[in-house]
């Protein structure tokens, strides 16, 4: 219960968002500008969290697995390796374009529907205008 509040507390501005989102698609009826309101509240939320995934997968493609290990035989002290870092080694990741894409395709899912979202009130203006 209480990683279920910290969570919220962290990200409780997102989760308002989302609920004003929610809360103006029903008024669409009413009037098309709460259909507007509602996608712009939705990219943003998106457009986060697609950032967010990003940066989180961006700083793990960046570490060494070898930064862990400590060679002790460069210092004369002893003839081992001894493992600095978490209790569990981490798993190799895959470098390659494809391992890449693979691994970012949340983010980008995230990316094009912030951009799709984003594109539907501008579509609906220029409809209007026209």
């Amino acid at each position: 219960m209480k990683k279920l509040l910290d969570f919220l507390k962290r990200n409780w501005f997102l989760f308002l968002l989302i609920i004003l989102g929610a809360v103006f698609l029903p008024l669409t009826q009413i009037s098309p500008l709460f259909l507007v309101a509602s996608c712009c509240l939705f990219s943003i939320v998106s457009f986060y969290y697609a950032r967010k995934l990003q940066l989180k997968y961006n700083k793990v493609f960046d570490e060494d697995p070898e930064d862990d290990y400590f060679d002790a035989t460069k210092l004369d002290f002893d003839e081992e390796v001894y493992y600095i870092g978490s209790y569990a080694p981490k798993k190799k990741i895959k470098k390659s374009f494809f391992g890449k894409i693979s691994t970012k395709s949340p983010s980008i899912a995230l990316y094009l529907l912030g951009t799709a979202l984003l594109a539907l009130p501008l579509f609906t203006f220029l409809r209007a205008l026209i």
